[in-house]
């Protein structure tokens, strides 16, 4: 990433890139890793983006939630406002603006909100996981479900 030029996603220098970023948020009750942030300076923008290595053509809608989740991490932890992030995708790393508007952020909301009842109730969601996601999962040593 920091040898790339980012014009073709509309970003030109200067610009700061700032990667494996540890987010929390107290008011939403979450907290993970974002792949990273690009930080223009004139005008000064924050775009969260996050890198999925699988091939598939388009980034998934829950690639997008969780795009939108860190951006909302972010604007706490920046008090600045962010309105559009990117998911780079596949091996050729195709980019996908994701935009951040109200629609995804009370998707992303609700979604955090059904995660956190689950929790509540001990409930185990059901899972399209597989070998690359469980290798990656923190409760791999917990889930009985799993390979």
């Amino acid at each position: 990433m920091k040898r790339r030029d980012l014009a073709r996603i509309g970003l030109s220098k200067p610009y700061n890139l700032k990667q494996e970023i540890s987010l929390s948020s107290e008011k939403l009750h979450i907290h993970g890793i974002c792949d990273g942030f690009i930080e223009t300076k004139d005008p000064k923008h924050f775009f969260p983006f996050e890198i999925k290595s699988s091939p598939t053509p388009q980034p998934s809608r829950s690639a997008a939630l969780q795009l939108c989740a860190y951006a909302m991490m972010l604007e706490e932890h920046l008090g600045a406002q962010i309105k559009t992030g990117f998911i780079l995708c596949g091996i050729k790393t195709k980019v996908y603006p994701i935009q951040l508007n109200e629609q995804i952020r009370e998707e992303t909301i609700s979604c955090i909100n059904r995660i956190i009842e689950d929790c509540d109730l001990s409930i185990v969601p059901d899972s399209d996981a597989n070998e690359g996601k469980c290798s990656q999962c923190e409760f791999l040593n917990f889930c009985a479900d799993r390979l």
